[in-house]
């Protein structure tokens, strides 16, 4: 009779020799060291740019609550200027949230287009959210 061979999950060593990553000496441990810096540049290089719209929109003195649907248009306005897709829709959503932006949807009446016509009225619901976001960000 013959042996048949047997089928084997455990490596011998010649093929772990076949197997091994060669890395030279010289470039040992510095293309981690680019990426890694290529990557905190990078995060530097977007928040920069998501601050600048932030500043973009708080220029546009939105201190009263915006309509429903007013981003969309918001954010086509600062793609013209230049500001991405990301970094705008960020930056509105950084506004909308802000203190200031809830306050006023609690003290106001009615919200208003981009064009400063009144939208609608602001609803006890809106408001009522309004209040237990702020009362959870003073808690």
């Amino acid at each position: 009779m013959s042996k048949r061979s047997v089928l084997s999950l455990k490596r011998n060593s010649t093929s772990l020799e076949k197997t091994k990553l060669v890395v030279p000496e010289s470039g040992k441990g510095s293309s981690k060291f680019d990426q890694d810096a290529f990557q905190k540049q990078a995060k530097k290089e977007r928040i920069k740019r998501y601050h600048d719209a932030f500043d973009v929109v708080k220029s546009l003195d939105l201190s009263m609550p915006i309509s429903k649907g007013a981003g969309k248009l918001l954010s086509l306005k600062l793609r013209e200027q230049g500001i991405s897709h990301k970094a705008a829709r960020w930056a509105i959503k950084k506004w909308v949230s802000s203190d200031i932006y809830l306050t006023s949807v609690i003290n106001g009446t009615c919200r208003f287009n981009l064009d400063g016509t009144e939208a609608e009225l602001i609803t006890d619901e809106e408001r009522d959210y309004s209040r237990t976001i702020l009362d959870k960000r003073i808690k």
